[in-house]
């Protein structure tokens, strides 16, 4: 049998926790600054890129406050289990003002007419 003159390997020391974060850690500080020089250089796409979800974001909390107080009205055109359960389904949220028969035709405005068939 032949001999290898090759040193020994040495064993692994245990390496600290954070000598395997800071490589990562250096990388991610790296794009986080190219991203805002970017940021800087190209002011309108920045403000568009805030501005547009901003926007989005008052009108659902427009249309989620107000669509909770428009009457609506529920025409049953069937009495099934399913038009039934969903029927009180949306009597128990919130977001319905359900008119019965009277009350709507004495209410001058309905927001909606829902159609449950059979």
């Amino acid at each position: 049998m032949a001999q290898t003159d090759a040193a020994p390997t040495a064993p692994r020391m245990p390496v600290a926790r954070g000598e395997y974060l800071v490589p990562h850690l250096r990388v991610l500080g790296a794009c986080a600054l190219h991203d805002i020089q970017t940021a800087l250089t190209e002011r309108v796409f920045t403000i568009i890129s805030v501005l547009i979800p901003l926007n989005f974001l008052l009108l659902f909390l427009l249309f989620a406050i107000i669509g909770g107080a428009a009457p609506i009205a529920v025409v049953m055109q069937g009495h099934g289990p399913y038009a039934r359960q969903f029927l009180r389904a949306m009597q128990k949220t919130d977001s319905f003002l359900i008119l019965s028969p009277a009350r709507r035709r004495r209410s001058s405005s309905c927001a909606m007419d829902v159609s449950l068939p059979s």
